[in-house]
């Protein structure tokens, strides 16, 4: 695993403890609610990865969480605008997923290949939902185009190519802009 630059090693699992802790404060609601497959929304597996990340010290695994997070919360948001479901919690998996990303790049490290491996973590996490959920739940819209949606897309194929393209876009774009200021405020 890669070592971190500006936490000392109980300060970061202390971070990541934080971060599962958020995360099963979530998890426990989708759980008890009934919908334990909502646990596996892109950015409900970034807040998870993000605590692995400090625990292990891995630059390069924040650093996807980071992207996931900045790019599936911008979603998550419209989602809410238009009327989907909101939990409170999702608030804390969302905001507080992105000032752990934000600090862990500015202690744990950036990390390399984050581009990619964010392009693989998507893609991914589309099989697994695919695979292991519901399709009445439509986690990570890996079944059907969004209510509302429908007359801007002629598939669900073009769908996916749509939103998959927009929130790995956005991730890559976002984390780019954060490096730049992390970078920007250090100098």
């Amino acid at each position: 695993m890669e070592g971190g630059v500006g936490e000392s090693r109980w300060a970061r699992i202390g971070l990541g403890l934080l971060a599962w802790g958020v995360w099963g404060i979530h998890a426990a609601g989708h759980v008890g609610g009934g919908h334990p497959e909502d646990l596996l929304w892109l950015c409900n597996v970034a807040l998870w990865l993000m605590g692995l990340a400090y625990v292990a010290g891995a630059p390069s695994l924040a650093g996807v969480a980071f992207a996931c997070l900045l790019g599936g919360t911008p979603l998550w948001l419209l989602g809410v605008v238009f009327g989907e479901s909101f939990a409170w919690t999702s608030f804390l998996t969302h905001f507080g997923g992105l000032w752990l990303g934000w600090r862990g790049m500015r202690t744990l490290g950036e990390g390399e290949g984050v581009w990619w491996k964010v392009a693989l973590t998507i893609a991914s996490l589309g099989v697994v939902t695919r695979v292991a959920t519901p399709a009445e739940s439509n986690v990570n819209l890996a079944f059907a185009v969004s209510q509302g949606w429908e007359g801007h897309f002629p598939s669900h194929f073009w769908y996916i190519v749509g939103v998959v393209g927009m929130v790995y876009g956005v991730s890559v774009v976002m984390y780019g802009a954060a490096r730049w200021l992390s970078r920007r405020r250090e100098g």
